[in-house]
């Protein structure tokens, strides 16, 4: 992170430099106005100034200070040539050397820090050239205030004076150009490779956030002290409270365990704000401060999902086993049908019928069992409740006449529209019906269904209730568990299967003890499905 401040800092200064170098512009012309207004009439040796020609000078660089208030860079350049505005400020100074009596006078000492700033605005890029071009104009600006010939160069003292004091300050130049052209590159250099760390660092940060969020775990890092240095979006459900940097007495328990062993980690179960977590501890080792990473995950989820995996691995197995049930069931009604065409005493005939029955409901077992199987296999489509349930009932009384004027549906809306596979809502609604039918008084109000927008956003509500007694109150919990039946020839699958495929389309089936009515949630929209 100092880093990254350092080149942020460096990034700004650079930003803010042609504004200085314009405010350095602005105080050299004014110190020079005024200098010159109130000394130029007097003897107190300072620099005298031509009037005319200075005044041309002022103008000239006043104009260029405006120019600069407005275009700090005055107008983009190409990458391999020299800013415009650089040029100027050396000539400028030049000039001013020029005016004031050539290199003697003191004032090219000014051509330096301009020669600096340009470098490190162009990156060092173009230092020979600035340090060049301010010499090319040092040297002929010696020869012109001199006048005279090549060879009184070496013969008249002045001559030679002025020309090893502009040859100085051509070396100054260059010196100054590569010296600030070298760090200039090399701070550039430095610049970009930890601007490709930060980048880099932003997208490792992104991608931790990202993996952290989808942890089903919640995860907090604290200190030796219970402060928060970071939590991820699980643990701010389980602790509303949770701030960075805040100390809290919540973890003080976890954190003298870990200082007993601050090298080792720990796993235990322990009970926060009267919620039973299990909580894995790692420490976060040649850290400084010493931290400790906290995985916690609520034992009742957890133990609801290893519920689930032996439900799954148990749902595996069963549908192999049924599919190898199926060929010697087969072969056994048909062995049954063949001696019964020979059976003459009632008690044979009976047995048979027996054989018949039992075949029957192990096959329907099987048929649940592999259904469950292929709970994954989804086509989900929209569907509108009001036209399925019509078509559905129709189907319902051709199978079931004697329901005839016992169904009544209640719709809140004219269309209710849901995103479930239609075979699925189908194999559901035979099986609630047929429930509530079985354990109806099969008068004229034995069934209700109603269908209404859920009292959650995005779902809505199905519900079948009949007029019998309901489920009893000891059996509420566990008649969507599989295998469990309250009648001799019941498969104890039917409703488990049902939830299975209504969670398996975003939805759920649970029974409604108050209502005596067991409610479908559907889903309005879809999304992706993940086995």
């Amino acid at each position: 992170m100092q880093a990254a401040l350092s080149t942020t800092d460096f990034d700004k200064a650079i930003a803010r430099l042609p504004m200085m170098v314009n405010a350095a512009r602005l105080a050299i012309l004014v110190s020079l106005l005024t200098i010159f207004f109130m000394f130029r009439q007097s003897n107190s040796g300072v620099v005298h100034l031509a009037l005319v020609p200075f005044i041309i000078w002022a103008v000239i660089y006043g104009m260029g200070i405006v120019l600069s208030l407005f275009y700090p860079r005055w107008k983009p350049q190409q990458k391999n040539l020299p800013a415009f505005h650089d040029l100027f400020d050396i000539t400028m100074m030049v000039g001013l050397m020029h005016l004031t009596g050539g290199v003697e006078s003191g004032f090219g000492i000014l051509i330096l820090p301009f020669i600096a700033t340009s470098c490190l605005l162009s990156s060092g890029k173009h230092a020979l050239i600035y340090a060049g071009f301010s010499s090319i104009l040092i040297f002929l600006s010696t020869l012109v205030l001199q006048q005279v010939s090549y060879r009184e160069w070496f013969t008249n003292d002045h001559a030679t004076r002025d020309l090893f004091s502009a040859a100085l300050l051509s070396i100054c130049c260059f010196l100054v150009a590569a010296l600030t052209s070298f760090v200039s590159m090399n701070v550039s250099r430095a610049s970009q490779t930890v601007h490709a760390h930060e980048e880099e660092i932003v997208r490792l940060n992104h991608l931790n956030d990202l993996v952290l969020n989808r942890l089903q775990e919640a995860v907090v890092v604290i200190d030796e002290q219970g402060s928060v240095w970071l939590y991820n979006t699980q643990a701010s459900l389980y602790f509303p409270t949770l701030s960075l940097t805040d100390t809290t007495n919540l973890f003080l328990p976890l954190v003298q365990i870990w200082q007993n062993a601050p090298q080792h980690g720990f796993d235990l179960d322990y009970s926060l704000l009267d919620e039973d977590l299990h909580i894995r501890a790692k420490p976060l080792l040649n850290q400084n401060p010493a931290l400790l990473i906290l995985f916690m995950r609520p034992q009742q989820e957890i133990a609801a999902e290893l519920q689930s995996n032996k439900l799954a691995s148990l749902g595996q197995l069963t549908a192999n086993i049924a599919h190898e049930i199926r060929n010697p069931l087969s072969a056994i009604r048909h062995a049954n049908e063949l001696l019964r065409e020979s059976y003459e005493t009632r008690p044979m005939q009976k047995l048979g019928a027996m054989i018949e029955s039992n075949v029957q409901r192990i096959d329907q077992m099987v048929e649940e069992v592999l259904t469950l199987n292929q709970r994954d296999r989804l086509n989900p489509e929209r569907v509108d409740l009001n036209h399925f349930i019509h078509e559905f009932l129709q189907e319902f009384l051709l199978a079931t006449p004697e329901a005839k004027d016992c169904i009544r549906v209640h719709s809140h809306r004219r269309h209710m529209v849901t995103v479930f596979d239609v075979n699925h809502l189908q194999q559901i609604m035979w099986n609630l019906m047929n429930n509530a039918w079985r354990h109806s008084q099969q008068d004229a109000e034995a069934i209700q269904i109603s269908i209404k927008p859920h009292t959650r956003v995005g779902l809505l509500s199905l519900q079948v209730l009949d007029n019998g007694t309901g489920v009893a109150a000891e059996n509420a919990d566990k008649i969507f568990e599989p295998f469990f039946t309250t009648e001799a020839r019941g498969t104890g699958l039917g409703l488990y299967v049902a939830r299975t495929l209504a969670q398996a389309n975003r939805g759920d089936l649970n029974y409604l003890a108050s209502a005596k009515a067991f409610e479908l949630i559907l889903p309005t929209q879809h999304h992706e499905h993940s086995a």
